[in-house]
């Protein structure tokens, strides 16, 4: 079975091409705190600017070089490797124990510690206000296939003022998949009992894509149908804002929707009934994800030719999803490594 990625747009082809993440300083991404820390309790916490480096990498070295177990140091999301970004990391240290020192970690890692702090409780994945982005987009151009009277920079100005004012489909970004879909493959094997997976971090890796293709396919859906963001009957919004419809995060128990928005959501298990029962018998719970990734604070300015980017989005959104609706926006390989923004 083929696993599309392609997923639909929610706004016309502008006919712009262009590339991201040529350099990694093209990328930055900057966490915003969901929480002030007390400055006092068993927890450190340090705040690190990293380069080119893998977070879980980092993670590993950080506990080498304090001496704790891997399972003692926390982060509340993965960040890029080809870029330049800013988190929190928390370490289990107990109250006794007098600070270790960093001044090894750059030295070994490249990482720098920006700051240390104390905080009662240990850091969690998705604790976060939101992610800043800074991106700076590089060889953009007009596909002469898609030649209208508008220039580059008209196109861009007026679909980036569409998009600051309605968002984009809060699509999961591909390497949550992995190549050409292989993860949403594991996990049907697994489901299907054709394959056994004893890596805990790969299993729920599998999960995780398998539920993530679900919600993009009923997103898509949704952007096929021209009703992404306008409420049928029975649709279910953000408990905290009521502009922001959701759709499901497949798992255990009913879906929450009626009417005209459950037939749509009910599709998922009639067109991957093996996934949805996999999901359902590994133990998740039915959860909710908006339909659309809002873009906070979003600000741009061109510097010859190139266009650079500022905008916060909340933890789990990726910022891949804002730049394809840009046009033809690739990313620059200068070599096949694995990335991730999922933030």
């Amino acid at each position: 079975m083929d696993w599309p990625l392609n997923w639909l747009k929610a706004y016309d082809e502008l006919g712009v091409v262009g590339q991201y993440r040529v350099e990694p300083e093209d990328f930055c991404v900057t966490e915003i705190a969901g929480f002030e820390h007390a400055g006092e309790g068993e927890h450190l916490y340090l705040y690190v600017e990293k380069k080119n480096t893998n977070t879980q990498w980092l993670a590993r070295q950080i506990a080498d070089q304090v001496g704790v177990p891997l399972a003692n140091v926390s982060y509340a999301g993965l960040k890029d490797r080809r870029a330049v970004t800013r988190q929190w990391f928390s370490i289990y240290w107990g109250l006794k124990k007098p600070e270790p020192s960093f001044a090894g970690l750059e030295k070994e890692t490249g990482a720098k510690v920006l700051e240390v702090t104390r905080h009662t409780k240990k850091l969690r994945r998705g604790q976060l206000q939101a992610n800043a982005f800074e991106i700076r987009l590089r060889g953009l151009g007009v596909d002469v296939v898609h030649s209208n009277a508008l220039s580059l920079a008209e196109r861009l100005d007026q679909r980036l003022s569409v998009i600051a004012e309605s968002g984009v489909p809060n699509y999961f970004g591909e390497q949550r998949f992995g190549f050409d879909g292989h993860n949403v493959a594991h996990a049907l094997e697994i489901f299907q009992r054709k394959r056994r997976e004893r890596n805990r971090q790969k299993f729920s890796l599998y999960l995780s894509a398998a539920r993530s293709y679900l919600f993009n396919w009923l997103c898509q859906e949704r952007v096929r149908q021209g009703i992404l963001q306008q409420c049928i009957e029975g649709d279910l919004v953000e408990e905290n804002d009521p502009k922001w419809l959701t759709g499901p995060m497949w798992g255990r128990g009913r879906l929450p929707t009626a009417g005209l928005a459950l037939e749509l959501e009910s599709q998922l298990a009639e067109v991957f009934p093996d996934i949805c029962n996999g999901l359902e018998h590994a133990g998740l719970s039915q959860e909710r994800r908006k339909l659309t990734n809002q873009v906070q604070d979003l600000a741009w300015e061109w510097q010859e030719g190139e266009l650079l980017l500022r905008f916060k989005l909340s933890p789990g959104s990726y910022a891949t999803a804002v730049l394809r609706e840009l046009g033809s926006i690739e990313e620059f390989r200068a070599s096949v490594e694995e990335h991730t923004d999922e933030t």
